[in-house]
């Protein structure tokens, strides 16, 4: 497993390009490893949200802001082997944006559902499984 920070904004608030990946052994609860720097990020960003692929072969980074503006980029880092993460590893920017800008939001990972009509109340979306999503 590997913990990934990427972006970001340092102590004079210049905003951050930086990735930084920690290839964690874990004992004992205890998450050993040491941080080293990896591929960098193809703009300078913070306050993006990110998730992994199913599979965690793939990182997404998703909007955010940079110096001048917010962002609607989806950027993925992706690696050809696990076996050497820093050497392997490089970021393409996504064929595909966000259709609104979107910064410090949150990413999460949903099984397959298909949607069905909305609700009366247009805040509620009514899923195929009964489920309601807000």
């Amino acid at each position: 497993m590997a913990l990934v920070v990427a972006g970001g904004i340092d102590y004079e608030d210049n905003y951050l390009s930086t990735v930084e990946i920690l290839q964690v052994e874990k004992h004992a609860h205890l998450f050993q490893g040491e941080w080293l720097l990896g591929p960098r990020l193809p703009t300078e960003l913070s306050d993006a949200a990110a998730i992994t692929t199913p599979d965690q072969q793939a990182l997404y980074i998703i909007g955010g802001t940079s110096k001048i503006a917010t962002s609607r980029s989806v950027f993925i880092l992706s690696c050809q082997s696990l076996d050497d993460i820093l050497q392997d590893c490089s970021w393409t920017k996504a064929d595909f944006e966000l259709k609104s800008s979107s910064a410090k939001g949150l990413a999460l990972s949903l099984p397959r559902i298909s949607m069905a009509i909305p609700m009366k109340d247009p805040n509620l979306i009514e899923c195929s499984e009964g489920n309601t999503l807000i």
